[in-house]
Order: C-alpha cells, then sequence, then structure tokens
C-alpha cells in the first residue's frame, strides 16, 4: 500500500482502514529498531522520527515506534499537533488495533506506550507552559482557540474508547493530560493566551478546601514543613476524582447502601493497585521528569552500572543512610 511522506508527517493516514500484517512491527534485534530506541532514549526525538516515517510510509506498524513519532511530531510542532495526535490514537484503539505489532500481547504493549505517550505530552507541555519558553510561544502561536477545542473534542473521545482498557493507569494518565489541556483552553477563551504560563504554575486546591492556590514550586522549593510531615503540592483532577469516591463510600456506609458501596470498593482498589503518585501529584514530579529527559545521555551510562559494584554499593550505602552528605561529598 505505502503512504506519501505528507501523509505520514500530518497522520491522517492513521484515519484510513491499514493492511494487516501476519506479523506486525518491527523485530526488536532489527538494526533500524535500535537505532530509533537509543536516539529516542538519548532525547533525540526528531533523529528517530526520521527513521520512523519512511518506515510507516511502508506499512510498518509497530506502536513502540508510533507513539515516538507522535511525540516528535508535537515537539516540532506543538499544540497544534494535538488534534492528529488524538485521532490517530483513537483509531490505532479502534479500528486499526490489529494493524499494529508487536502481535503478542498486543494490549500490554498498547497500555504501556500509552501510558508513557499522554505522561510525556504532559510533562513536556507543562514544563514549557510554566517555564514560559520560547518553544511554549511557539507552540501557543501554532493553534487558535477553534482548533485547540477540536483537539480535547478528540482528547475526550479516547477517553470513551479507552473506557474498557484493562489498565485503569492509561485512563488515569489521560485524565490528567486532559485536566491540563482544559486549563490551557480557559485561558484561551478568556484571551489570556500569553498569561498561561503564570495562570498555570498555581496549585490546584482540593474540593471543599477553604486554601487559597499556592504557587507550584520546583521540587527543590516545595513547600515541606518537616516537623508535622506536611507538604502543599499541587494535585490532579484524577486525585480530586478519587477523594469524591472514597467521601461517596463513606455516605453509602453511613446509609447502608452496602451493594452501591461495594462498586465503589472495586472501582478504588483498582486505582490503589496501580496507584502511580506522576498521575495524582504531577506537578511534584515535572522536574524530576524535565531534568531526566534533557540529561538521559549523561545518566543513563550509570543507571546501568553493575549493583555488585563496590564503588556502586559503597554510593548506595551512603544514599541510604546520609541524602546530604551523598549530594554534598566527593
Amino acid at each position: 500500500m505505502g503512504h506519501a511522506l505528507e501523509r505520514i508527517e500530518d497522520l491522517s493516514f492513521l484515519r484510513e482502514s491499514l493492511p494487516v500484517l501476519e506479523e506486525p512491527g518491527m523485530d526488536t534485534l532489527d538494526p533500524d529498531f535500535r537505532t530509533i530506541r537509543d536516539l529516542a532514549h538519548a532525547g533525540d526525538y526528531a533523529g528517530a522520527a526520521k527513521l520512523i516515517a519512511p518506515l510507516l510510509a511502508s506499512d510498518v506498524y509497530d506502536l513502540r515506534l508510533v507513539t515516538i513519532y507522535f511525540l516528535a511530531r508535537f515537539l516540532d510542532e506543538g499544540l497544534a499537533m494535538l488534534e492528529p495526535i488524538f485521532a490517530g490514537i483513537e483509531a490505532i484503539v479502534g479500528q486499526n488495533r490489529e494493524a499494529f505489532g508487536p502481535k503478542q500481547k498486543r494490549d500490554k504493549h498498547l497500555a504501556t506506550r500509552l501510558d508513557w505517550t499522554f505522561g510525556t505530552l504532559l510533562e513536556q507541555g507543562q514544563y514549557h507552559c510554566e517555564k514560559g519558553t520560547s518553544t511554549w510561544g511557539r507552540w501557543r502561536a501554532s493553534v487558535d482557540r477553534n482548533r485547540f477545542a477540536a483537539a480535547i473534542e478528540r482528547g475526550r473521545a479516547v477517553s470513551q474508547a479507552l473506557g474498557g482498557s484493562e489498565d485503569p493507569s492509561v485512563g488515569q494518565r489521560l485524565g490528567a493530560l486532559m485536566t491540563w489541556l482544559e486549563a490551557i483552553a480557559r485561558t484561551l477563551d478568556d484571551g489570556g493566551g500569553n498569561r498561561a504560563s503564570k495562570d498555570l504554575s498555581h496549585d490546584a486546591p482540593v474540593e471543599g478546601s477553604s486554601a487559597q492556590p499556592q504557587r507550584t514550586a520546583p521540587a527543590h522549593e516545595i513547600d515541606l514543613d518537616r516537623e508535622i510531615g506536611a507538604v502543599r503540592l499541587a494535585v490532579s483532577h484524577a486525585f480530586l476524582d478519587l477523594i469524591r469516591k472514597l467521601r461517596a463510600f463513606a455516605r453509602l456506609v453511613e446509609h447502608g447502601r452496602f451493594e452501591r458501596a461495594a462498586l465503589v470498593v472495586a472501582d478504588v482498589q483498582r486505582e490503589l493497585d496501580s496507584f502511580d503518585p506522576r498521575v495524582y501529584f504531577p506537578h511534584f514530579f515535572a522536574e524530576y521528569g524535565s531534568l531526566l529527559h534533557r540529561h538521559i545521555a549523561q545518566i543513563a551510562p550509570y543507571w546501568a552500572d553493575d549493583e555488585d559494584n563496590p564503588h556502586r554499593r559503597s554510593l548506595v550505602q551512603l544514599y541510604r543512610v546520609d541524602l546530604e552528605a551523598f549530594i554534598e561529598g566527593d
């Protein structure tokens, strides 16, 4: 079949009915796959995308590759690419699921890659928005209010398509992304797009709280009261939803409505079993995620160090017993 490269770049090919091969995707031992993986791990998504595009044009459909390509297109084009990305994901989850490899454990691969995609889009967006970078200015100028509204509608369609996902963390991650996008949309509605980086750097107070929104600080500036073990930080829409469910459970038990309480228990337990603090407190991990992404090439060689290496073991012991000495020592 094949596709013109321009239809790859705008992601419109994903809305077509794609051919289903007997063994879709790429072998992890394929040299091209390994090169693409290494480029992505090093943060060179543009370089990876240059290799992925001709593969997609040749009907090589792999969930691990196409999600890297989504991020590369977002980093290049910004907010304008959100609607095509969501539309592509909706098609992959739906009509074109069988066309994408790896065939073995496809649903698990799909959940893992979507979890990564939604989380990375959120981390990148929040970082550039809150820092007010020139990249954010370029991304913001790439989209108008109507086009952004279409992106949000498409994101909601993806959320509905994922309604039956066996991995609740995927829906939670998308929910956190959608909460942030809806906040961006409000700045567009009131004409305050240029204030986004300022307006969105405030904490979202927990529902029912009288506390006023507070500035979201980097990890090293989090408002921490060591004496009482309390910390003030931003929470996501997913966390507010969890609070509402816990309160609903308490009310149902209080009124003796145990059949309905059991339904809430099943839902809450699913969330707790897959609890990911990055979903519920995304701002808290934003600096960590951004720094890791920017310096992964320098960190990766040490990350894989042998745990039995004496030097590594001594560092681990120091890290566990005296964090300040670990930071400041030679």
